[in-house]
């Protein structure tokens, strides 16, 4: 009898552990070899852009994070680049295996639309290994029209499609996945960069920032013909196109601020400290919900917004290379 009340007990625990606390969500998983590194893991969640810091130990890592609607998690290596994504929200606990160097390998369990995403990614791995973007943006199109219904198609839509290769399509793809399974929590920056120049633009105004642990500093974009604002998390992984940017234009043409949105100053100032910089760095406590910075419509990370001295906005979107091409088109 005893033996059997211990069974009993043993068979409660162990199906509490199995099921995910319903005011969070658990991602755990492994690296492709073992590797020890620092991680970080970012999505939208709740309002806000939050970054959570992690490593892999070994190869296996384990995150927690709070988001009561469905969120894009971008899982980045120390060098700031995207190794996979899930899709994670409070009660969900996911499963990943994960490759550094092949992230189109990726292998994701714990809900039946992280099985199909990930699923997607492998099989089509020659695609996205050789970064083929018109044979990725044929296949995501091709889904989305066999599955006006599924979440996947919004998932590809956001993350894998190339929007700026025909808009058009894009717009297109967008209005034939069904508006249930394309909330704005994951579609709206998406939907602000494709709805193109309306019969009032948006613009950005002055705001402050942090730039060291307490102390504000103001936003002017007044003082160049035209302003780069990145917003990042590992600025690391921008760096080639924020150094180009600053060696081809004087200050006076275009003024550059990186927004860094770790959750605190701390992580912040150890990303930024090996940086040899030579643009404005600044920090905003894990929101931009910043008075000045509402049109940002920033929704993943990195993100770029591009205005002119009036700060009517040029460009916004997660293309480094379009953000570039919009400063370009004024100050070339």
């Amino acid at each position: 009898m005893r033996d059997l009340f211990k069974i009993l007990m043993f068979s409660i625990v162990a199906m509490l552990c199995a099921c995910g606390s319903k005011d969070k969500f658990e991602i755990e998983g492994t690296l492709a070899g073992g590797e020890t590194q620092s991680l970080r893991f970012i999505y939208y969640g709740d309002g806000a852009v939050k970054v959570i810091p992690g490593a892999a130990r070994d190869g296996k890592f384990r995150v927690e994070g709070v988001s009561a609607e469905p969120a894009i998690v971008d899982i980045l290596a120390n060098d700031g680049r995207v190794i996979g994504r899930v899709f994670a929200a409070n009660g969900d606990r996911i499963t990943c295996n994960l490759n550094r160097t092949a992230p189109w390998e990726i292998e994701v369990e714990g809900t039946d639309e992280n099985v199909r995403w990930s699923g997607f990614i492998r099989d089509n791995a020659g695609a996205y290994s050789k970064a083929d973007t018109a044979a990725v943006n044929s296949a995501i199109a091709s889904y989305i029209k066999s599955h006006p219904d599924d979440v996947v198609s919004t998932l590809l839509l956001v993350t894998g499609y190339d929007c700026h290769e025909d808009p058009t399509s894009a717009t297109h793809l967008l209005e034939a996945i069904n508006p249930e399974v394309r909330p704005m929590s994951l579609a709206g920056p998406l939907v602000t960069m494709l709805s193109g120049v309306s019969s009032r633009p948006d613009s950005i105004g002055a705001f402050r920032y942090y730039y060291n642990a307490d102390t504000l500093r103001l936003f002017d974009r007044r003082k160049a013909q035209v302003s780069l604002i990145s917003f990042t998390a590992a600025a690391d992984s921008i760096l080639r196109m924020l150094r180009s940017s600053r060696k081809d234009f004087s200050k006076g043409k275009l003024q550059i601020l990186d927004l860094g949105l770790s959750t605190d100053s701390f992580t912040w100032r150890r990303s930024t400290r090996p940086d040899s910089a030579v643009w404005q760095q600044g920090w905003l406590p894990g929101s931009v919900a910043t008075k000045g910075l509402e049109n940002a419509a920033v929704g993943r990370l990195p993100w770029f917004v591009v205005s002119d001295s009036s700060g009517l906005i040029l460009y916004r979107g997660s293309s480094a290379s379009a953000a570039r091409s919009a400063i370009d088109n004024i100050l070339r």
